[in-house]
């Protein structure tokens, strides 16, 4: 259960990666509301992660969700 954490975590820990360095190297630019909404819809599923991880990974954790 911990290996498969792991995997999860570091997969989606390399999309939140790559998501602030969008952000940082698109400070600059000018963005449409569309664009905006898109980036913090982005934002807020990267902080909802570790909900999944554990959903999906532990039994103690589906048991407490139902």
């Amino acid at each position: 259960m911990i290996f498969g954490q792991a995997i999860l975590s570091n997969i989606l820990d390399l999309t939140r990666i790559s998501l602030y360095t969008y952000f940082v190297l698109s400070t600059n630019i000018p963005k449409s509301k569309y664009q905006q909404s898109i980036d913090d819809f982005l934002l807020y599923k990267n902080c909802l992660k570790s909900f999944y991880v554990y959903t999906l990974t532990s039994g103690f954790f589906r048991i407490i969700f139902r």
